[in-house]
């Protein structure tokens, strides 16, 4: 086992575990960021963190990498296990289908996404072509 799949199994044991405690959210991460430390004395943290989007809210615990394998509490949900940058993506993406808008590159706004090829779409908020041209 590598050392990558040995972190990877001991952050799912530790959310399975969490999740079984009846703990309120940030207390969940905070309990699963002692049980990492104490499991494994390489692992470290920068404490919970949270990030918004699209109207969801996640906390997390920070590895310091937006794509490093972590603890994720999203509200109202149990703790699982992933990265908080492909949980970003997925959430954005989910958005962006079910209500036919794009994110404009040049002022971060949510536009409708009313053309054909996305490169011809307008920003309603910045005037811009939202691919920054």
């Amino acid at each position: 086992m590598t050392q990558s799949d040995h972190f990877r199994n001991m952050v799912d044991r530790t959310v399975n575990f969490v999740n079984d405690s009846f703990l309120f959210s940030t207390t969940m991460l905070e309990f699963a960021d002692k049980i990492l430390t104490a499991y494994d004395p390489d692992y470290k943290s920068f404490g919970v963190e949270h990030v918004t989007t699209c109207g969801r809210h996640l906390y997390y615990l920070n590895q310091g990498d937006t794509y490093a394998y972590t603890v994720l509490k999203e509200s109202g949900c149990k703790l699982t296990a992933g990265s908080w940058g492909d949980w970003v993506e997925q959430v954005e993406l989910e958005y962006a289908l079910e209500h036919n808008e794009i994110r404009c590159g040049n002022c971060g706004e949510w536009t409708p996404n009313d053309q054909d090829d996305w490169h011809d779409v307008v920003c309603i908020s910045c005037h811009r072509n939202v691919d920054g041209s």
